[in-house]
């Protein structure tokens, strides 16, 4: 009730204070808390928690708040799910190879390989409909915003262009700006990755903060935000 803790098997300590909890809780349709489930992902170090938010059917799980316990950071999908659970990878069959490749030659892995034999920890999903998954397919679209900052203290800033930085696929940036921190947040349009590696913007004001986007279904590893290309302007 009091929000996200970690307990390392001696004490708890709170790590959703000043970070997601009152985001969690305002999100949350409390009359079906009891639907909220969590699991391990023990390869990539992340514990899932699935609740219903705001617009689910029924009260079934259409959010899911991710806590990397390395990193210490937060994410969030919308993701529909009736269950989550630390499951193990599948085993092939023979017949079973077919769905991999019709060719024994063009298998990936020789038939002895560990792989064919299942048993590896995952991460399992029952979806709505219901049908167990694994999360393995394609990326989602993937939405990151940058820390507000005031580039330069006591003026206003103008960005001319952006620098998206993320290693793969075709992201896109927006600028938001606001002259005040009791205003609020407004973006420019999204410009797309050009040719350079930049995105170009023309837009000014005291405080701006960077949004990054990747399209659903591209290849990529790791987004660490945007740098700016700006100067100060004078006062308002």
């Amino acid at each position: 009730e009091d929000g996200f803790y970690a307990f390392d098997g001696t004490n708890a300590k709170p790590i959703g204070v000043n970070k997601v909890d009152k985001t969690f809780f305002n999100d949350l349709i409390s009359a079906y808390k009891h639907r909220i489930i969590g699991a391990i992902d023990p390869i990539n170090k992340m514990v899932f928690w699935a609740y219903p938010g705001l617009g689910a059917s029924s009260g079934n799980c259409n959010r899911i708040i991710i806590y990397n316990w390395v990193t210490e950071r937060w994410s969030l999908a919308n993701l529909d799910t009736e269950y989550m659970f630390r499951s193990l990878s599948l085993g092939y069959s023979l017949d079973g190879l077919d769905a991999v490749s019709s060719s024994l030659d063009d298998l990936p892995f020789s038939l002895d390989s560990d792989v064919w034999v299942g048993g590896s920890l995952r991460l399992g999903v029952f979806d709505q409909s219901p049908f167990l998954s694994f999360f393995t397919g394609t990326a989602l679209a993937a939405t990151v915003d940058c820390e507000e900052i005031e580039p330069y203290n006591g003026q206003r800033t103008f960005v001319r262009n952006t620098r998206p930085l993320v290693d793969g696929g075709t992201p896109s940036v927006q600028i938001g700006v606001r002259e005040r921190l009791v205003d609020s947040v407004t973006y420019t349009n999204s410009v797309a990755i050009n040719s350079l590696g930049t995105a170009p913007q023309r837009v000014s004001g005291r405080y701006t903060r960077g949004r990054v986007t990747v399209p659903a279904g591209e290849v990529w590893t790791h987004l660490q935000g945007c740098e700016l290309d700006a100067d100060p302007v004078g006062a308002r």
